[in-house]
């Protein structure tokens, strides 16, 4: 059994990660595969941030998970920032 507030745990270690660099990007991909929801959430909104020059590359982590609702929000997030991208051009 895992002890109360384990998930918090992990969840604050993937907004620290974010707040670092993207060396942490490994990390922060590994976790978008954890068994708790927000813990994705989390680290897919961190793998976003620190791929803002390369949207695509976040969409293909988003992608190879296991998890649907990583797929699903990685690949319309991508897709969000190149349209926004194009159309600043």
């Amino acid at each position: 059994m895992k002890p109360p507030g384990f998930t918090s745990i992990r969840r604050q270690a993937a907004e620290a990660l974010a707040l670092q660099d993207a060396r942490a990007r490994e990390r922060l991909v590994w976790m978008l595969d954890d068994e708790n929801a927000d813990v994705r959430a989390t680290a897919l909104d961190a793998v976003v941030m620190l791929d803002t020059d390369a949207p695509l590359s976040s969409a293909e982590a988003a992608l190879r998970s296991s998890f649907e609702d990583v797929r699903r929000i990685g690949g319309r997030e991508a897709m969000l920032r190149v349209r926004a991208g194009a159309e600043g051009r």
